[in-house]
């Protein structure tokens, strides 16, 4: 199993979670869309994994960095 905590930039925590063979990609678009919120609007995604080695961590992992990953600009 494999949950996920989202922080948003307001401070507010949501948790959901994946058993094995979930689509983390639909799983995460219904669940911005059940709570009206858009991925710029995510200030951390955490992920906890029961078995570090799966498919599943791996790729939701890989995903989360991603979504909240910014690049500074140098000015």
């Amino acid at each position: 199993m494999v949950t996920i905590i989202i922080t948003t930039k307001k401070g507010v925590i949501h948790t959901f979670s994946l058993e094995k063979g979930d689509d983390f990609i639909y799983m995460l678009d219904k669940f911005l869309k059940k709570h009206k919120l858009v991925v710029s609007s995510l200030k951390k995604v955490s992920v906890h994994c029961g078995d570090e080695g799966s498919m599943l961590c791996r790729i939701v992992k890989t995903i989360a960095s991603g979504i909240t990953f910014t690049i500074e600009s140098t000015k």
